[in-house]
């Protein structure tokens, strides 16, 4: 069971004056900071059962992203995605014919995305392994990476890539990727390292944080972003090789024409070397110490057996045990920043309240131990200094629900993007 969508807030603070809407009306008032109870909808109707030709009807393919692992994914500085996955995936678009919609989640609920029917795809450093063959289905393998183990620059600490010389540290780890079962598996389950020292975040970059504030040893992950962390000062990486990476594009299950489709877009990127391209630009790599992935041979549908063939018969993927946690954005019933497009603009240091209506997308029923909860942002005072919103009552798979957030915008002027996780 995953709960960790996103939903977010941009503002502008340090101006005098508050948003107005258009034709010169007076700002939005603040909603009162009181729980709406749920309100049954119908359950949003399930993906086609051909993805790819609803993809082709509507222009469009839903991707779900995860993005605060630069240089795969990340906002810039004008708060729009960027990054190889990003740059990759608009390629793919391209070979497609179809424009590409990214919506954000956190890492671990981005599988669970595809299996709601919330996204079409999936991309964001994501690394091939068994356990997630039987949630989703994979592209052909896009890049190869390496894992690594990230430390303070401050510290000396005899670390190779061997899981007995990461016992006695204490281990971060990003919730939902493979450093966290590895760490898992290879650590905690062999009585390498107590439980209470493997640390899981919901966001890497604050677990670099804690790394520079000294409250762990070490992070776990990938090269690319750890370089690119390295690079913005107070850690170094300590170790490489821990792992090795294969990032692939996650499709739901069973989705085999979408799939074929993908392949051949990336057999033809790769073959017009526009992924060596985006991998220098981006990920800072030469052609050189790029490894190389297989070219694999364009997919045709496949082909309707003879009619005396025997068909082999296809296995049946059981549906996933348990109920799956999703959420959905309906709307912003205050300070709306039209997507991120537009951010209303408040005077340093005034309360406002923050409301969103949201609908339970998942299949499981929400009660009072979920919450709705800051996770990260573009800058530390981004969090506005917001406190957990937990739900009142319960709320039925397919109803919404009212969260209200009591902020207050940070003192010096700039633009405060943040990111609230439901979980």
């Amino acid at each position: 069971m995953k709960r960790s969508i996103l939903i977010g807030i941009l503002v502008l603070a340090g101006l005098a004056l508050l948003l107005s809407a258009c034709g010169g009306a007076s700002a939005p008032t603040a909603v009162p900071a009181t729980d709406t109870p749920a309100t049954a909808t119908d359950t949003p109707p399930a993906a086609s059962a051909d993805a790819l030709q609803r993809i082709k009807s509507a222009g469009e393919i839903v991707v779900a992203v995860s993005a605060d692992y630069p240089p795969f994914e990340s906002y810039d500085a004008n708060f729009k995605l960027t990054g190889f996955d990003i740059a990759l995936m608009d390629a793919i678009g391209e070979q497609l014919g179809v424009d590409v919609e990214y919506n954000d989640f956190a890492f671990d609920g981005i599988l669970g995305a595809l299996q709601l029917g919330q996204a079409d795809a999936a991309i964001s450093a994501i690394s091939v392994t068994d356990e997630r063959r039987e949630e989703v289905d994979f592209s052909d393998v896009y890049f190869i990476s390496q894992g690594v183990a990230l430390g303070s620059d401050q510290k000396q600490l005899d670390v190779t890539p061997t899981a007995e010389n990461l016992s006695g540290l204490r281990v971060a780890v990003e919730g939902g990727t493979v450093y966290e079962s590895w760490a898992k598996s290879d650590l905690v389950d062999e009585g390498l390292l107590p439980e209470s020292s493997l640390l899981v975040y919901s966001d890497v970059e604050q677990a670099v944080r804690d790394v520079k504030r000294g409250l762990v040893d070490v992070v776990l992950m990938d090269l690319q972003p750890a370089q690119n962390f390295e690079k913005q000062g107070g850690v170094k990486i300590l170790a490489e090789d821990v792992t090795v990476q294969r990032f692939a594009i996650a499709v739901p299950k069973g989705q085999d024409a979408l799939r074929r489709a993908i392949n051949n877009a990336l057999s033809k990127l790769q073959g017009e070397n526009l992924i060596f391209s985006l991998a220098e630009q981006y990920l800072g790599v030469s052609q050189d110490d790029i490894v190389v992935v297989p070219t694999a041979t364009p997919e045709s549908p496949t082909p309707t057996p003879a009619p005396n063939t025997t068909p082999t018969p296809v296995p049946t993927v059981p549906p996933p045990a348990g109920c799956i946690d999703g959420m959905a954005w309906v709307a912003d019933l205050s300070y709306d920043d039209s997507n991120m497009t537009a951010p209303p603009v408040i005077p340093p240091d005034q309360p406002f309240v923050k409301s969103w209506r949201v609908r339970n997308s998942g299949s499981c029923t929400w009660n009072s131990s979920y919450f709705l909860g800051y996770d990260h942002g573009n800058v530390p005072a981004a969090s506005m200094g917001g406190q957990p919103v937990y739900v009142q009552g319960t709320v039925a798979p397919g109803a919404t629900y009212d969260f209200n957030a009591n902020l207050v915008a940070p003192t010096a002027p700039g633009g405060y993007q943040g990111f609230w996780q439901m979980r």
